[in-house]
């Protein structure tokens, strides 16, 4: 994983209603990318982008199950790194290294929004199914 790939684990405790909470995160982050596959295990996501970003990723979700629980593994891998090499060196020329601060902090800050988005995007579904 590089830098400003997102990654984060989210646990749910319960199991009953696994199926329902899959099926609903399935909907929900299928709408922000181009397109879907599902496997046993995993689900994954070509060209996610979170609503307030500008950057895609690959998001691929993996579902591990215990006893009583099960716990939902976020990984998304940044496409299109080339543009900010590109922005990096350009950066490099013309700001003599000060714009490179700035494309980093502008990865970064995308990297945060996205990892939000995905964390929020599973407590409103986690909360929306324990109300029914």
């Amino acid at each position: 994983m590089g830098i400003f790939d997102v990654t984060t684990q989210v646990k749910s405790h319960n199991i009953e209603k696994k199926d329902k909470i899959i099926t609903l995160l399935k909907e929900t982050l299928s709408k922000q990318s181009i397109d879907t596959e599902t496997q046993k295990n995993q689900l994954f996501f070509k060209k996610f982008k979170a609503p307030k970003n500008l950057l895609p990723y690959d998001l691929k979700v993996t579902v591990e199950n215990a006893k009583e629980s099960f716990s939902l593994n976020f990984e998304a891998e940044l496409l299109n790194v080339w543009i900010l090499v590109v922005f990096i060196v350009l950066s490099i020329f013309f700001t003599y290294g000060i714009g490179v601060i700035l494309v980093i902090v502008f990865a970064y800050l995308q990297k945060l929004t996205a990892t939000k988005y995905i964390e929020n995007s599973f407590q409103k579904i986690k909360k929306e199914v324990t109300q029914e």
